[in-house]
């Protein structure tokens, strides 16, 4: 009796051993298990990169996350392409994957010549359901239009029965003509203007109302990068403050940028670089030398050495800059003229002062040297202009007679033509100096209003002055 006991016992065990076996082999095989994704997915590249310029219009939108992204989780509240800036109704794309990226490809024609802004959010997913974070966004420019666009407006340059240009400043335009800005009275107000115009006066393409402020804006100098980009920087009178702002442009003109720099943050003079960006000068707390990309952002500003204010600069064919402006230089009391080169970076190399006055503008010249021009004295009225080695050392001073400078610009020959006013404010003192500082002639025109830029053309000098002048290689017109 015991044995069979022994021999159930044995026969039940065997049992449970055989179907626990059973059921271990209709499983098959395991190994260790994946543990669940707790990583949210992050952006490791885009292409475009932010801030790129001449990005063609053709190009597709790549971005690369850390890991596959569910594709059911891509559309146009997702991944948003803007037109501009951002904000609106985003652009119809088409959403694909190729392993970790992202192509977003337009349904619609991307311009030329724009700025676009890609804005990725949180309703991006990975596979595991996990969000990406923090929203990103970047901006990027599409190639600039390299040719003359046509007259917009249907309006000349300070003649029209519409508008009201108000020309302030020329600078050569890299497609062909010279650039112009100024201010226009428009529906919208008192705004900037733009144009392109030829050395016969014809206008290749005008615009105004780009940005449409509601307050008056009076720009007062312009430049071009050599990538195309225009910067312009203008006073702003919003009811009662004054500011400064930065408006910034394609080739075409089509806006790009605009930022409100701030009260005193004051930028006399902006000049464009082959690095595709802008470097300004002014005042913040001293001479300020900054340097701003096409986005209008101000990529770095550095407080250059003197007191007082900046108030023109020139890049060398060393790639340094040189600035003029005003100072007081201890222990000295009185304002002092003076001139300050800085590597590309603002590191100061040298600096110097030439005496009581102000300094307000600056060119370099074929003959190597840097010509200045201000007032002498405590007080405006006497002008100067002062030929400089690139050392620092004075070559020559010439007095000009009574006056205000406004703008200096060089000559084939090393000389330069220097543009100023009575001290009435209403006509027009042109005078040409030799590369030695000798006066070669001087016109007085006392039926101009304020002009205040000047720009040498082939068969004589283009000027503006609320309108645009022209006279002959002798200051004739």
């Amino acid at each position: 009796m015991k044995r069979l006991i022994m021999l159930v016992a044995m026969m039940a065990i065997m049992a449970v051993v055989f179907n626990a076996c059973s059921k271990s082999g209709d499983a098959g095989p395991t190994g260790p298990s994946t543990p669940p994704d707790t990583t949210n997915p992050r952006i490791l590249s885009v292409n475009p990169p932010q801030n790129s310029i001449n990005v063609t219009s053709l190009a597709q939108i790549r971005i690369t996350f850390s890991e596959p992204i569910d594709p059911a989780t891509l559309d146009t509240m997702s991944i948003r392409l803007f037109f501009g800036h951002w904000g609106g109704n985003p652009l119809s794309c088409a959403y694909t994957t190729s392993g970790n990226d992202v192509i977003v490809t337009p349904n619609v024609p991307i311009n030329d010549n724009q700025l676009y802004t890609i804005d990725v959010t949180n309703r991006v997913r990975d596979l595991a359901g996990l969000s990406f974070g923090p929203q990103t966004q970047w901006q990027y420019a599409t190639i600039p239009i390299r040719t003359t666009n046509p007259q917009t407006w249907g309006v000349t340059i300070g003649e029209s029965t519409e508008r009201s240009t108000n020309i302030r400043l020329i600078e050569p335009h890299l497609s062909g003509g010279y650039l112009v800005c100024g201010t226009d009275a428009g529906p919208w107000g008192r705004n900037e203007a733009l144009a392109v115009i030829q050395a016969d006066g014809t206008t290749s393409w005008f615009r105004d109302e780009m940005f449409r402020h509601e307050w008056r804006v009076d720009p007062w100098t312009i430049a071009q990068t050599s990538g195309g980009g225009i910067a312009m920087f203008g006073g702003v009178n919003e009811v009662s403050n004054d500011g400064v702002y930065s408006f910034v442009y394609s080739t075409g003109g089509v806006p790009a940028n605009n930022h409100f720099i701030g009260y005193d943050y004051y930028p006399y003079a902006v000049i464009g670089n082959d690095r595709q960006t802008f470097f300004v000068c002014g005042y913040e707390a001293g001479w300020m030398l900054a340097e701003m990309n096409y986005f209008g952002t101000i990529l770095w500003s550095k407080r250059v050495h003197f007191t007082e204010s900046a108030t023109d600069l020139v890049q060398l064919p060393n790639k340094n800059i040189a600035l003029c402006g005003f100072a007081f230089v201890y222990p000295l009391t009185e304002r002092q003229m003076a001139v300050v080169v800085t590597d590309d970076t603002a590191g100061v190399i040298w600096h110097q002062s030439y005496g009581t006055g102000r300094l307000e503008a600056l060119c370099y010249t074929p003959a190597d040297q840097l010509i200045t021009a201000g007032y002498s004295g405590a007080s405006a009225g006497q002008q100067i202009a002062i030929g400089i080695a690139l050392d620092g050392t004075k070559l020559w001073q010439a007095e000009l007679g009574a006056g205000l400078v406004r703008d200096i610009r060089p000559l084939a020959d090393g000389g330069v033509i220097v543009l100023s006013t009575p001290m009435s404010r209403y006509g027009m003192i042109l005078t040409r100096l030799g590369s030695d500082g000798q006066i070669v002639w001087q016109r007085n025109h006392d039926d101009i209003p304020e002009p205040h830029g000047i720009q040498p053309v082939s068969d004589g000098y283009l000027i503006a002055a609320g309108n645009l002048y022209k006279v002959d290689l002798n200051g004739n017109f």
